[in-house]
């Protein structure tokens, strides 16, 4: 309900207790007893000022000013000092805010009974005053003595663009309290848009406390706007002129439209879906310009925010313990705080697909933009936690920008896990909760889950479940291109084998083979399981060089740009080298190094255009025109030459229009 709603309920249902005026005029009048029961009525009425008396009227005076006069059609009839009065008309004057003010009671008969100060008016019993408002009802009846005036009928009242009835009515003077015991309504008709609709099961007003309170099932509607509670409290400002604060407690459900800015400033502008707010209770407090300053729902609250015919299907949840709202000074949604247990959701709806997704914290600050109703960001603090699907992501704080829909998690050294695939740990990690897409700075390390009989990420050395341990000081991961770059002093280990750049690039195929690029001042160590269970494994393979590829699907691994490249004895130096994997893509099957290349293997040097070792056999095959081979006390030339590692037997192959030459040197004695 807007705050000038609120204003207008407050004004007619105080202009509903105003019959109490009625009241204190009665109450003024302390007549004696008659001596036997006149036809007229008694003359010396009141105990202050005085009094006059003629046929039809009565004047009560109080100095010079006239306070109450009474007129009558004809007085009916006299019994036991009782009198029966017929077309009666009361007019009083009072004081309204400090101003003097009139009103008037009329109705078909009254019975007066002075000695007791009780009167009964019945038929056609119009209260009104000169403010414009009016109360209706058959029967309207005072009692001095106890200070009590009420209707057993159904009462009416209006006044200006406000009007409302109820089942009954009771006002207790000394308390200063009214009772409306069943089917209270109040309409307000508004400059701009559907009416406002306040009921209830019940109702009841405390002049002294200043409150208008309604019972068993009240609700409050404009449009397609609606406020539901068990019980609904109106609390006004000492002048009475507007509401200080609004209270509904038990079963509070506020829905709104998505047409405006909803019952009290709730998010949600034109254009927007529908918005619910359900708890146990809710608070608002407003200015003294009557917009909402600040609002409280408590003991578990939850807003519910849907989707506007233009916006993304998804529906947004914020809960806690304590949701504290707090308005702009035009009275627009600025933020709303979550505390304990707090809660931000988001669950795709039809046509839509994905996870629902969870933000967990201790605490949350959403903030709004005041002219939309939008949701702008939501910051988590305290033991923050993301879920969607299988993801799971932890952090001290959580920040939530949504016109990116990016979450970012920082302090406590933030986590994000894959459930079964792989988890990453870095300073700062954000998440694009639409795309799924990852970038983690500040000390970025990931773990890399294998299971099955899926080959190691890097050639050889590790068994079947073996992980695969990423460092970089950044990373970024993009699903749907199934692409994850590390940078800056990039670092992939699994089992002893591992590779270092500055820049590595993985991609995974939809077989989930893995395809990984190295950029800059590649260092790699290869560990190579042996050909067969139970054989010793191969030496390491240390390669350093500007460029790698290491192709899982297409089993082999190449570098470029100044390739070193060693395993034990044999060293290679090329533009270019390629390592081929078995079939398990665990052990090497071969070495081509070229072109062109030079080739160690202990003191042996052979340079060629081609190199090519087959690891399972021990043989080196170079190729070139010529290759040359230099060794302790022999040099070799021509054009292809085959040797085994560890052995002296060469295999010089020329052809018809080539020359193959071998000198052998005699090495000198030794002393």
């Amino acid at each position: 309900m807007r705050p000038q709603q609120l204003k207008q309920v407050q004004r007619a249902l105080l202009l509903s207790a105003a019959v109490v005026v009625v009241a204190l005029v009665w109450s003024l009048r302390k007549p004696a007893p008659p001596a036997s029961p006149p036809p007229t009525l008694p003359a010396g009425v009141g105990q202050k000022g005085q009094g006059q008396t003629r046929q039809g009227e009565l004047t009560e005076l109080k100095g010079s000013d006239e306070r109450v006069r009474l007129r009558f059609a004809r007085m009916t009839g006299s019994d036991q000092g009782q009198l029966a009065l017929e077309g009666v008309e009361l007019t009083f004057r009072y004081t309204a805010q400090g101003q003097p003010a009139t009103g008037k009671v009329s109705a078909d008969k009254c019975t007066y009974t002075p000695a007791l100060q009780r009167a009964s008016f019945s038929g056609n019993v119009v209260l009104s005053t000169e403010d414009g408002f009016e109360l209706r009802s058959p029967t309207l009846s005072y009692r001095g003595d106890r200070g009590v005036l009420r209707s057993e009928d159904r009462v009416e009242f209006t006044r200006k663009r406000a009007s409302g009835s109820a089942l009954g009515f009771k006002y207790e003077a000394e308390g200063g309290q009214a009772e409306f015991p069943a089917e209270p309504r109040l309409r307000i008709e508004n400059a701009a848009g559907p009416p406002t609709e306040v009921e209830g099961g019940r109702a009841e007003f405390d002049k002294a406390k200043g409150e208008l309170r309604f019972f068993d099932g009240a609700r409050a509607a404009r449009g397609e706007d609606v406020l539901v509670s068990q019980r609904l409290f109106l609390r006004f400002a000492p002048d009475r002129r507007a509401i200080n604060s609004l209270e509904a407690q038990e079963n509070v459900v506020l829905t709104m439209s998505g047409g405006g800015a909803g019952a009290i400033g709730l998010p949600g502008g034109p254009g927007g879906g529908k918005r619910e707010l359900r708890a146990p209770g809710l608070s608002v407090w407003f200015r003294p310009d009557r917009t909402p300053e600040e609002a409280s729902a408590f003991y578990g609250a939850e807003l519910t925010i849907w989707p506007g015919p233009k916006e993304r299907k998804e529906k947004r949840s914020l809960r806690a313990h304590l949701l504290i709202f707090r308005f702009d000074r035009q009275g627009r949604l600025a933020e709303l705080q979550g505390m304990k247990s707090a809660a931000f959701l988001r669950e795709p709806l039809p046509p839509e697909k994905g996870d629902p997704q969870e933000l967990d914290a201790r605490n949350f600050v959403a903030a709004f933009d005041p002219a939309s109703g939008a949701l702008a960001s939501v910051d988590a603090r305290g033991d923050v936690d993301y879920r969607q699907g299988l993801r799971h992501a932890a952090g001290e704080r959580g920040t939530f920008q949504a016109d990116r829909n990016r979450l970012a998690l920082m302090k406590g050294r933030p986590s994000l896990e894959e459930q079964g695939t792989s988890r990453l740990t870095a300073e700062r990690i954000e998440i694009d909760t639409l795309t799924g897409e990852v970038e983690a700075r500040g000390g970025a390390q990931q773990t890399l889950f294998k299971s099955g009989s899926a080959p190691a990420l890097v050639a050889g050395g590790a068994a079947a479940d073996q992980a695969t341990l990423i460092s970089a000081t950044s990373l970024r991961h993009d699903p749907r291109s199934r692409t994850t770059v590390y940078e800056g002093e990039a670092l992939m280990r699994s089992g002893r084998s591992e590779i270092r750049a500055e820049r590595l690039r993985q991609v995974d195929d939809a077989q989930g083979r893995r395809k990984v690029e190295a950029e800059g001042g590649v260092r790699s160590r290869l560990q190579p399981e042996p050909a067969k269970p139970g054989d010793k494994p191969p030496e390491m393979v240390e390669v350093k060089a500007t460029n790698m590829v290491y192709d899982e699907a297409g089993r082999e691994v190449v570098y470029t740009g100044e390739v070193d490249l060693r395993q034990g004895p044999i060293a290679t130096r090329s533009p270019k080298a390629t390592l081929s994997l078995a079939a398990d893509g665990r052990s090497l099957e071969k070495l081509v190094a070229g072109e062109p290349v030079r080739l160690e293997e202990g003191q042996r040097r052979a340079d060629g255009r081609l190199a090519t070792y087959q690891l399972a056999t021990g043989t080196i095959t170079i190729e070139g025109e010529p290759v040359k081979l230099v060794g302790p006390g022999q040099d070799v030339q021509g054009r292809s030459l085959t040797f085994h590692v560890g052995d002296d037997k060469i295999l010089v192959d020329g052809r018809e229009e080539g020359r193959t030459e071998t000198i052998f040197r005699k090495e000198p004695a030794r002393p």
